[in-house]
């Protein structure tokens, strides 16, 4: 259970970084 409990905050926050990358990267190219 408790590696399940670290895959679970390990996908988490892979999909929060991709999700924020895409939010992000329009906005970078935009100011460039």
């Amino acid at each position: 259970m408790v590696l399940a409990a670290w895959l679970t905050m390990l996908w988490t926050r892979f999909l929060t970084s991709v999700v924020c990358s895409s939010l992000w990267s329009p906005t970078l190219v935009k100011q460039h």
